[in-house]
């Protein structure tokens, strides 16, 4: 948990729509390798990190590539990140490999960028790729304002029915955020971290709108459904409550676009 705090963790599994409570529905996949071990994925795919098929470039070429998994974002510095072209296939958990060096199988809670295997093996990654899961992300921005900001474009007196079918995007480092009383956040970091393998995305607070007379963001891979339902009151700045004035809380999601599952509904529309 982060409530209040500016500690994004990633996409964390709570449960599935469709039952069984939290039993992780993990399927198989496959991160890049090319056939002598020696070139793999260059990038750190961590735990929590939301992933997607890894594109084609030219229509009608064939790509050793196609067919493995990558992050949705590349992260940019001091910038907000790249979205990668695609569909969410799910959430990464882990993944599995031998390493070129000592012939041993690893086991991983993340993807090390770029590192060797054994020449004609698999790097396989296990996805949380369940259309129906409920996961809870941290929204990285700030509530505690007196007025409506461009940052989550509503006041905080009624900030709290954001939280039921309104849709939004991830986001990864490189974003300034609008100061909540008495403090001033650092950006996130533009990665997850090597020593734990924990995902750094969160929710882009600002990519929320109330879609009066909009779209209302069908195309967004997010949607919200509530607020998470625990509270540490000892980590949480005195007077902020969960809903209304907190800055950073933890929300309840679930996947608007899915490969398995939907192509998008539009958000709940609010009216003033």
């Amino acid at each position: 948990m982060s409530n209040g705090i500016n500690a994004p963790y990633g996409l964390q599994i709570v449960q599935s729509q469709i039952g069984n409570g939290g039993t992780q529905k993990l399927g198989q996949y496959f991160i890049y390798a090319d056939a002598t071990g020696q070139n793999t994925w260059n990038t750190n795919i961590f735990q929590g990190d939301m992933v997607k098929y890894y594109p084609a470039r030219t229509a009608g070429t064939w790509d050793t590539q196609l067919g493995t998994i990558v992050p949705a974002l590349t992260p940019q510095g001091g910038a907000a990140a790249t979205p990668i072209v695609g569909v969410p296939v799910g959430i990464f958990i882990g993944c599995q490999f031998t390493d070129a060096l000592t012939g041993y199988q690893v086991n991983s809670d993340y993807w090390p960028a770029s590192r060797q295997v054994k020449a004609g093996t698999k790097i396989i990654a296990w996805v949380n790729d369940d259309p129906e899961v409920v996961f809870k992300v941290q929204m990285s921005t700030s509530t505690n304002n007196t007025t409506a900001t461009a940052q989550n474009n509503i006041a905080p007196s009624i900030f709290q029915y954001i939280f039921s079918g309104q849709n939004a995007k991830l986001q990864v480092g490189g974003v300034v955020f609008t100061a909540p009383a008495g403090a001033v956040p650092t950006n996130n970091p533009a990665t997850g971290n090597t020593t734990t393998g924990q995902s750094a995305y969160y929710l882009d607070g600002s990519s929320i709108t109330l879609a009066v007379g909009g779209a209302g963001n069908a195309g967004f891979e997010i949607k919200i459904i509530g607020l998470v339902p625990e509270l540490q009151t000892n980590a949480n700045p005195t007077g902020l409550v969960q809903g209304i004035n907190m800055p950073f809380i933890d929300v309840l999601c679930k996947f608007n676009v899915h490969i398995h599952g939907s192509t998008g509904t539009p958000g709940v529309f609010f009216t003033t």
